[in-house]
């Protein structure tokens, strides 16, 4: 099921690029994975970055990165993880949450509806005593 929290190891969000790095280390085979390369791709163009500006960001050469948009090897687990960091700080940075990729915006909506829940219920007048102390601004 897209989207939704597996039993995976510390509990993960299914998205068709964790499913390929699942079943490539189960089969230690190195196939070309499209879904990981479309992934990356689509990263970088929804930020509206170059392969340089990428690649700088990703701390590689743009030769290895463009190696990796390719198709040329297989594009390690750390960089799609990376790239998708980047995304989400260029969301929250430029307050433009569609740059985020769609999984990421639902990790992060789920963990704000749990923040939510967990947080006190805000004093009441009468368990204050009748008295509420404004916060200073």
């Amino acid at each position: 099921m897209h989207g939704s929290v597996s039993s995976r190891p510390f509990g993960l969000i299914d998205s068709p690029a964790a499913n390929v790095v699942l079943s490539a280390k189960q089969s230690g085979e190195f196939v070309l994975k499209p879904d990981r390369l479309h992934e990356l791709i689509a990263i970088r163009t929804a930020l509206g970055l170059s392969q340089p500006a990428m690649a700088h960001l990703l701390e590689l050469t743009t030769r290895d990165y463009q190696a990796f948009e390719w198709g040329e090897c297989e594009i390690p687990n750390l960089y799609i993880l990376a790239a998708e960091r980047i995304a989400m700080a260029h969301a929250v940075l430029y307050g433009a949450p569609m740059k985020a990729p769609p999984e990421l915006r639902e990790e992060a909506l789920a963990l704000t509806r749990l923040m939510e829940s967990q947080l006190p219920a805000e004093p009441s007048a009468s368990s204050a005593g009748g008295c509420l102390i404004e916060p200073v601004q």
